[in-house]
C-alpha cells in the first residue's frame, strides 16, 4: 500500500472540485433563473434540490459495486455523463423539465465520482497518510463549492446563465483526460471477489457511533444548505437589481471553510476528543445562524464566514472518523455517509424553501436552529 503520488493526488483534486462545482452551478443565478422561467423560489430551487436526490441512495449502490469494480471504470462512465449531461442543459436551456431530468442524472455522475475518490484514498494510502489526504479531499469539495458558484456568477454575469453549463462540460472532458494518466490500481475484479451482502447496511446502522455520525452530518448539511440554497433570494428581496456577482462575492466565506478542514486534526487535538470537537463546531454553526438575521451585507458576509468555517470544520471530522473507524468495507461505509450527507442537502435545499415562500427568511432560521439542536443531542452517540 502506498499514498498516492503527488500528480495523482492533484489529478484527483481538480476532479473533486469539478463534480461538487457541478453540483452547485444554478445556485447563485437561482433568482434569475426564477424570472426567465417564471418560476417560484422553492421550483427554482429544484434545480439543486434534484442533483442532490441521487445523492441520497446512488453511493450506496456505488460503494457495493465498488468493492468489486475498478474505481477507473465508475469514474469514466460518470465523467462521461457529466460531459454530456452539461451540453445538453445548454442546449435544452429553456425548458425547467428537460433541465430537472439532466439535473438528476448529474447527481448520479457526481454521486459516482464522489464514492470513487474517497474509496481510492482510503484504500491505497498508509494509514498515518489518511487524515490528511481526506482532509485534502474535504477541502477539495468545498472550493469546489466555491469555484462552482463564484465562477456561474461570473459566466452569468458577463455572458448568460445557460453558458455555465457549457464550461461544466469542458471542465469535465478535462478530468476525462486526466484520470486516463492517474496510475489506478486498485480494485480489480478478482476470481474471489464478492459484493457484500445488503445486511451490511442494517449491520453498520446499529453502530450507535455510526448512527450519531449519519443524524449529525444530516443535519449539519440541512442547516447549511437551506441558507446557501436560499440567502440570493434574501438578498434580492433586500436589494432589488443585485447582480449575481456581488451574490458570489458572498461564497467567498468558502475559502475560511476550506482552511478549518485541512486542520480538523490537529483541532481535535487542542480540543480534546472528537466529540469535543464537534459540538464545538456546532455551537458555532448555531451563532453564525443567528448572524443571518442581519440586512447588512457586510454583516450577512461575516455570518457566511462562520457558517462555512464551521460546517466544514464538522464535516473534515466526520469525515476522517469514517474512515479511520472501519478496517473494512470502506466503500460501503463512506457510501452510506455519502448518502446521509446528501440527504440532509437535498431536503435542505427543498423544503425550506416552502418554509421561506410562508414566513419568510426568519422562519427559515428558526427552522435551522431547531433542526441543529438535534444534531447536537446526537452528539452523545459519539465514541
Amino acid at each position: 500500500m502506498t499514498t498516492p503520488s503527488l500528480l495523482d493526488r492533484t489529478r484527483f483534486t481538480y476532479l473533486t472540485i469539478i463534480a461538487v462545482g457541478t453540483l452547485y452551478i444554478p445556485q447563485p443565478n437561482l433568482p434569475r433563473i426564477a424570472e426567465n422561467l417564471a418560476l417560484s423560489s422553492s421550483n427554482a430551487a429544484l434545480l439543486t434540490t434534484t442533483a442532490f436526490l441521487p445523492l441520497i441512495a446512488m453511493p450506496l449502490f456505488f460503494g457495493f459495486i465498488l468493492e468489486i469494480v475498478n474505481v477507473r471504470v465508475i469514474l469514466h462512465a460518470s465523467l462521461l455523463s457529466l460531459l454530456l449531461t452539461n451540453i445538453l442543459i445548454f442546449i435544452f436551456s429553456d425548458s425547467f423539465q428537460t433541465i430537472l431530468v439532466l439535473r438528476f442524472f448529474q447527481g448520479v455522475a457526481v454521486s459516482g465520482i464522489l464514492i470513487s475518490v474517497t474509496t481510492y484514498l482510503s484504500k491505497n494510502a498508509k494509514p498515518e497518510n489518511l487524515s490528511s489526504l481526506l482532509s485534502l479531499y474535504v477541502a477539495s469539495t468545498i472550493f469546489g463549492g466555491f469555484v462552482g458558484r463564484v465562477l456561474s456568477a461570473v459566466i452569468a454575469m458577463l455572458i448568460s446563465w445557460p453558458y455555465t453549463f457549457l464550461f461544466g462540460a469542458i471542465n469535465a472532458f478535462i478530468c476525462i483526460i486526466m484520470i486516463g494518466r492517474t496510475h489506478i490500481n486498485i480494485n480489480e475484479l478478482l476470481p474471489n471477489a464478492e459484493m457484500p451482502a445488503l445486511r451490511t447496511i442494517y449491520a453498520l446502522l446499529l453502530d450507535k457511533n455510526i448512527a450519531g455520525v449519519l443524524i449529525i452530518i444530516f443535519c449539519c448539511f440541512f442547516s447549511f444548505s437551506s441558507i446557501v440554497n436560499f440567502f440570493p433570494f434574501y438578498l434580492t428581496r433586500l436589494h432589488p437589481g443585485l447582480p449575481e456577482i456581488e451574490i458570489g462575492f458572498i461564497y467567498t466565506g468558502y475559502l475560511v471553510g476550506a482552511g478549518t478542514a485541512l486542520f480538523s486534526s490537529r483541532f481535535i487535538r487542542l480540543i480534546g476528543s472528537l466529540r469535543n470537537a464537534v459540538i464545538f463546531g456546532m455551537i458555532l454553526l448555531s451563532i453564525s445562524i443567528v448572524g443571518w438575521f442581519t440586512t447588512a451585507i457586510l454583516a450577512i458576509f461575516m455570518s457566511m464566514i462562520l457558517t462555512c468555517a464551521s460546517m466544514f470544520l464538522i464535516q473534515s471530522i466526520l469525515t476522517g472518523h469514517v474512515n479511520s473507524y472501519f478496517r473494512n468495507l470502506k466503500a460501503v461505509a463512506n457510501g452510506i455517509y455519502i448518502a446521509a450527507y446528501y440527504t440532509g442537502g437535498a431536503a435542505g435545499s427543498f423544503f425550506p424553501g416552502l418554509v421561506y415562500d410562508r414566513y419568510g427568511w426568519s422562519g427559515l432560521l428558526i427552522m435551522d436552529l431547531l433542526i441543529l439542536a438535534i444534531g447536537m443531542l446526537s452528539a452523545g452517540l459519539l465514541k
